[in-house]
C-alpha cells in the first residue's frame, strides 16, 4: 500500500482573504480574473477578444475594464494590425470638389499589456501571486455536477506560484464524467486562475490500479504539498 503523507493545508471552504482583497481593491471579479491573466503571463500580450476569450467575460465587460486597468497605470496598450493578409481599407478626402489623398486604412485592434512600471507593481503581483488561482469553495461546487466524483487535489500552481517538482496542479478521480461539463468546468477554472492549469483526470479502476502498483505519479502528487477537497477514497 502507498503511504498517503497527510495534507499539507485544510480546506475551509471560504474565499482566500487575498481574493477578498482584490476584489474590493478592484471592485468586480472581472477585473481581478484580467489582472491574473496579465500577471500571470507577464511577457504576453491580448486583445480585447483574446482576453475576453481567456478570462471568460463579455466583451463590453472586458472593454470597459481594460480601459480602466490601462487608465490606472496598471496596463498599456497600443494598435495592432489584425493579419497581415487582412485586406487594407482606401480612405479619400475630398476639397472643394475634388478628390486629395488617398491614405490606406489597416484594420486594426487595441492590444494590451501588462506596465512593469506601474508604481504598485511589486505589491500588485505579490498579492495576485500569493492569492489561490481560483476559489476552492468553487471548485467544490462546480465539480459536484460533473459525475461520481471520488477524490480532487490540489497541487502545483495551487500550492506555489512556481509549480516547483509538480506534476499536476489538479487531480481528480471519478466515474460518469460528462465530457461536456469537464470541458467547461476546465475553461472556468483557467478564467479564473489566469493560467494553464495541468490536471489528470482518472477513473476509480485506474486510480486503484495505480495505487496499488505503487504509481510514481501518483506517489509525487500525494506525497508534495497538497490540498485535498474530495475525498471518498480513503486517501
Amino acid at each position: 500500500m502507498l503511504n498517503f503523507a497527510p495534507t499539507q493545508l485544510r480546506f475551509a471552504g471560504k474565499i482566500s482573504m487575498s481574493d477578498q482583497i482584490l476584489e474590493q481593491l478592484f471592485e468586480s471579479s472581472a477585473k481581478v480574473r484580467l489582472l491574473k491573466l496579465f500577471l500571470r503571463n507577464q511577457r504576453s500580450k491580448f486583445t480585447v477578444r483574446e482576453a475576453r476569450e481567456r478570462a471568460q467575460i463579455d466583451v463590453r465587460t472586458a472593454e470597459n475594464a481594460l480601459e480602466r486597468l490601462r487608465k490606472a497605470g496598471v496596463l498599456k496598450s497600443y494598435a495592432r494590425r489584425i493579419s497581415p493578409d487582412a485586406p487594407v481599407k482606401k480612405r479619400t478626402t475630398v476639397k472643394d470638389g475634388r478628390k486629395k489623398n488617398t491614405v490606406n486604412i489597416a484594420k486594426t485592434e487595441k492590444t494590451y499589456f501588462i506596465n512593469p512600471g506601474f508604481i504598485f507593481f511589486d505589491e500588485l503581483r505579490g498579492l495576485v501571486l500569493k492569492s489561490s488561482p481560483a476559489s476552492k469553495s468553487r471548485i467544490v461546487k462546480r465539480i459536484k455536477g460533473l459525475g461520481r466524483i471520488k477524490l480532487v487535489v490540489l497541487s502545483g500552481i495551487f500550492m506555489r506560484p512556481d509549480r516547483e517538482l509538480s506534476r499536476t496542479d489538479l487531480l481528480i478521480v471519478g466515474d460518469d464524467v460528462s465530457e461536456k461539463r469537464f470541458v467547461n468546468f476546465m475553461k472556468q477554472l483557467e478564467a479564473e486562475a489566469g493560467c494553464e492549469i495541468q490536471y489528470s483526470l482518472l477513473t476509480s479502476d485506474e486510480f486503484a490500479y495505480r495505487r496499488k502498483m505503487l504509481d510514481r505519479f501518483l506517489r509525487d502528487v500525494i506525497e508534495r504539498p497538497n490540498e485535498i477537497l474530495v475525498n471518498k477514497l480513503g486517501v
